[in-house]
């Protein structure tokens, strides 16, 4: 059996949940750091969190400090997203994996096809895919333990070689520790149901241009969109390139009047062009920090979007974070972790937010229970490999 090494600290690859000199950064600059998506800082947050060894971070695998850092830690630690995906080259990441001695863990890893109808033909293509490949022969080389976000990434992971990895889920699901957070959650979830329309939400929001082509996630989102609006709500963007993301940001120098008309007439095309401009700059988000985002959730009555992370934010303050399920990605992270949902076309048929909260499908017993099961299994892969849990996780576990 394969085991990390001796040693006292963990690295980490990815940031440590935040980036520190964000106010300095362009957008487009911020973005190159964020990697593209500020969602990644929830589970980058999240990861160190689940050991009880020191955590020190790298955003680069290359240099004199990330070979001093790797030189004397028990095992790299690899936060992992939806890796497993085409049209992205892995090949600087993959011969930076390939080059390092530390034993890997990676937490986390994931696929995605635009529907479970849809995961032979993904599955082939990723298999024919070269910089896919090659990232996945090199995790199966280097890793001593590889958790997957569910059993469709797990059935990708086997097609491309990737054996002996375990359905565990995002590591986000543990931002709190407590152990009734599915209680708490569900006890939220009913006070906003008695709010009814004036409950007030976050919009995990859609990468807009990204969106405007296809017509169900267009419609879901406008709704969304209009909830967050009537209900002084958040607009929370995640990427979307940097128009959408300076617009979130409140950097409007960056942003051409054509990018803003555009994303009136995707978000919302009966507004005029004042109110819209007026809504993003006294609502619009894109957080640079983890637990920032978390604690700008907490007065909030529910998150809902389509967009996993935005959700796990509102969940990790105890808020209700509803996932609206559009792809293989999303269901199955759902069903893994048991989360709050709708459909797109459930949030189409709602139309207005007390419809929306009425609808919502959460189970917090099995929510719980599923928690407990996940932290059981990080637990124990743990200790297989000789790491030992933070003490929130084994106590969850036992």
């Amino acid at each position: 059996m394969r085991r990390v090494r001796d040693g006292g600290h963990l690295a980490f690859l990815g940031s440590p949940g935040a980036v520190a000199d964000a106010g300095t950064l362009s957008t487009e600059a911020l973005l190159a750091r964020l990697g593209a998506n500020a969602g990644n800082l929830m589970f980058q947050h999240a990861a160190p969190r689940l050991f009880a060894h020191e955590a020190r971070h790298l955003t680069t695998l290359s240099g004199p400090e990330a070979e001093a850092v790797l030189a004397d830690a028990r095992a790299l630690v690899f936060p992992a997203a939806n890796h497993l995906r085409l049209g992205t080259d892995w090949t600087g990441l993959a011969n930076g994996l390939a080059r390092t001695d530390c034993p890997l863990v990676v937490l986390g890893l994931g696929s995605q096809a635009p529907s479970a109808d849809g995961e032979a033909a993904t599955v082939a293509a990723l298999t024919r895919d070269p910089s896919v490949s090659r990232l996945a022969a090199v995790l199966a080389e280097k890793a001593v333990f590889v958790s997957v976000r569910g059993t469709f990434s797990q059935r990708v992971c086997e097609a491309l070689g990737l054996t002996g990895t375990e359905p565990l889920g995002c590591p986000s699901l543990f931002l709190n520790p407590r152990p009734d957070l599915g209680r708490a959650v569900a006890w939220r979830l009913g006070k906003a149901r008695e709010k009814g329309g004036a409950a007030r939400i976050a919009l995990a929001a859609a990468a807009p241009f990204e969106i405007q082509d296809q017509d169900e996630k267009l419609a879901a989102e406008r709704v969304l969109f209009a909830g967050t609006v009537r209900g002084n709500g958040l607009y929370v963007q995640q990427s979307g390139g940097t128009a959408a993301a300076a617009m979130a940001r409140g950097t409007f120098a960056e942003v051409p009047l054509s990018a803003v008309l555009s994303m009136r007439r995707i978000l919302a095309p009966e507004m005029g062009l004042d109110d819209f401009v007026a809504v993003m700059r006294r609502r619009g988000r894109l957080f640079t920090d983890a637990a920032r985002w978390i604690e700008a959730v907490k007065p909030f009555d529910a998150v809902f979007g389509t967009r996993l992370h935005g959700s796990m934010a509102a969940l990790a303050a105890a808020v209700p974070g509803v996932v609206v399920t559009h792809d293989a990605r999303t269901a199955e992270l759902v069903e893994t972790m048991a989360l709050p949902t709708l459909t797109l076309a459930e949030v189409v048929a709602a139309g207005r937010v007390e419809a929306m909260l009425e609808r919502v499908r959460f189970d917090a017993g099995l929510f719980d229970a599923g928690r407990r099961r996940i932290a059981a299994g990080l637990a124990a892969a743990f200790a297989r490999i000789g790491l030992a849990p933070a003490e929130d996780i084994a106590e969850l576990g036992r």
